[in-house]
């Protein structure tokens, strides 16, 4: 039976006017053009916790909150491993959210990014696929070991598309055939019963900077099992939440 993938989608861009320059009413400005003198930078040079601030920090992430059934101002942690996690043999924990008086249904996430490409108008080049693997070990791990309330695998494909000039910018996200490949990522099948899937795309469509102009699309391919998380658990992420300024 055919499946189709159905994302959630935002497109941004930005104007930039000089102090004092008056905005007239009689004057158009354009927004998503596809003209650009230049590459400002690339969007596939960002690491991995980059583009995940990135995205936390952007118009996505209320798409990713609202989804989780989770306040738009949550706590939030980056890259952490003390106190949550002791042991120097495993990997961060690369995002944590909760609600600020709910530590006991934390939700962490292992992200593993991928570097999409498009190199003419009906070929894309994938970078980091086989990478997935890692993610997947890993996140496994973080439900064995730790074993948040909800634990996720979320996967970040940078789309830098500047050479899929036949769209207009508003549809220059991945092609059919490349999210199938996405959708199909490495050892999927090993990944835990209880550990969810979310496809994040950040799209760079010209060579204007994705900073100022960005398409995002979100999938929750997978919920997360709801577990009872462990008082000790519930205890480190309190400690985590003080030394970042809240008191839950």
């Amino acid at each position: 039976m055919r499946k189709y993938l159905v994302f959630d989608c935002i497109n941004t861009d930005t104007l930039a006017f000089n102090q004092g320059e008056i905005i007239s009413a009689d004057k158009s400005y354009n927004l998503f053009t596809p003209e650009d003198d230049g590459i400002e930078d690339n969007i596939t040079n960002e690491d991995e916790e980059q583009i995940l601030k990135l995205f936390m920090n952007s118009e996505g992430s209320r798409l990713l909150l609202s989804k989780l059934e989770i306040s738009q101002n949550p706590f939030r942690a980056f890259s952490v491993r003390k106190p949550i996690d002791e042991n120097p043999k495993h990997s961060d924990i690369d995002l944590i959210l909760c609600e600020p008086e709910l530590p006991q249904f934390s939700i962490g996430f292992q992200c593993k990014r991928l570097k999409i490409v498009s190199l003419n108008e009906g070929e894309d080049e994938i970078n980091k696929l086989p990478d997935i693997k890692k993610a997947v070990t890993q996140a496994n791990k973080q439900r064995e070991n730790l074993g948040f309330h909800r634990n996720y695998l979320i996967i970040i494909s940078e789309i830098f598309g500047r050479k899929f000039t036949s769209e207009n910018t508003l549809f220059r996200k991945a092609r059919p055939d490349t999210r199938q490949k996405i959708y199909d990522f490495p050892q999927r099948e090993s990944l835990h019963d209880d550990v969810g899937i979310i496809f994040v795309e950040i799209g760079q469509p010209t060579g204007k900077s994705f900073r100022k102009q960005r398409n995002i699309c979100i999938r929750i391919d997978k919920e997360a099992s709801r577990l009872d998380q462990t008082p000790n658990l519930t205890h480190r992420v309190r400690e985590l939440m003080r030394f970042n300024g809240f008191t839950p």
